[in-house]
């Protein structure tokens, strides 16, 4: 089984099929610890669907590989949840998407590759701070990172959908935020990362 697995940039399938098999592939019990599929935009790694602590770590030592010397440049992106589409305030900025304990989580996973990788330079960057946390100014950020050299992963669930908003509750069933939910899970790959992420420095 692969460490990591990167789905190719022109993939048809649609993430609600990749997440469904993926789903089908645990149940089988084939798979002990099943690595999330991810999709690399240049030097941007955005994540399929749900993650965990460990999702990301493995990108980190595929890309250092035997060197553990390799000096590398990081920003892991994080402190927030992710979904199909996320609420956006009057403001532009994203509700309801906060969560500060994955900063801690993300710190603790640096300290233990750089138990094997000492000379890795990364970072974490909390994106839901005012500076960073809508689209524009996400997508800005990101834009930085890359051109200053450093690896962006988007650390949390669903990040391929992080520039995909939309008004109102998304467990109300009809709002407009419901019903793109439901619109981007449907999406394909290939059409995702054309609409939002296209223009990204490769």
């Amino acid at each position: 089984m692969p460490a990591i697995v990167i789905l190719p940039e022109d993939s048809t399938r649609t993430v609600k099929e990749v997440r469904e098999q993926y789903m089908k592939d645990c149940e089988k019990g084939g798979l002990v610890s099943p690595p999330v599929p991810w999709v690399k935009v240049g030097n941007i790694y955005l994540s399929l669907f749900e993650t965990g602590e460990e999702s990301w770590p493995p990108i980190v030592r595929a890309l250092a590989g035997a060197d553990k010397n390799s000096t590398a440049k990081f920003t892991i992106m994080s402190g927030r949840h992710g979904a199909p589409v996320q609420n956006q305030g009057a403001n532009f900025q994203f509700v309801g998407v906060a969560d500060k304990s994955h900063i801690g989580e993300d710190q603790s996973r640096i300290a233990a590759v750089n138990k094997e990788y000492k000379q890795l330079s990364m970072e974490v960057l909390d994106v839901t701070e005012k500076e960073y946390n809508s689209p524009l100014l996400l997508k800005t950020e990101i834009k930085k990172q890359v051109n200053g050299g450093r690896t962006a992963i988007l650390a949390w669930c669903f990040s391929i959908f992080a520039l995909k908003t939309a008004q109102g509750d998304i467990t109300n069933i009809g709002s407009p935020a419901n019903l793109q939910y439901y619109v981007n899970y449907g999406m394909k790959i290939c059409d995702l990362l054309r609409e939002d992420w296209a223009s990204m420095p490769r």
